[in-house]
């Protein structure tokens, strides 16, 4: 987990590179993101759930599948949009008047 992360940081860095400023707010930000964890776990891992903490996991598991989703939501969005650019495209190319027979 802790390269996952530390590549991520140095792929921010290069992405935004200049001005150092917007570069320092964009690891800030992830900073932040990355450490929301840490408001919500001590509510959920409390001792009169223990060991088994069930209600911790359901919300693991629940934030797990709406991540996964989101992904796959926002891939498929993606393909979606690619598909219809380039039947627009191609529609400009050849238009259906004058389409060679």
């Amino acid at each position: 987990m802790q390269t996952d992360i530390l590549q991520i940081y140095s792929w921010n860095s290069n992405v935004i590179a200049r001005p150092p400023a917007k570069r320092a707010v964009a690891l800030a930000f992830m900073n932040s993101i990355g450490n929301m964890a840490s408001i919500w776990t001590p509510f959920t891992y409390t001792d009169g759930t223990a060991p088994e903490y069930r209600l911790a996991l359901g919300i693991v598991v629940g934030l797990l599948v709406r991540g996964l989703m989101t992904v796959n939501l926002t891939f498929l969005r993606l393909l979606l949009t690619l598909a219809l650019m380039a039947s627009r495209q191609h529609a400009l190319v050849w238009p259906s008047s004058s389409a060679p027979s």
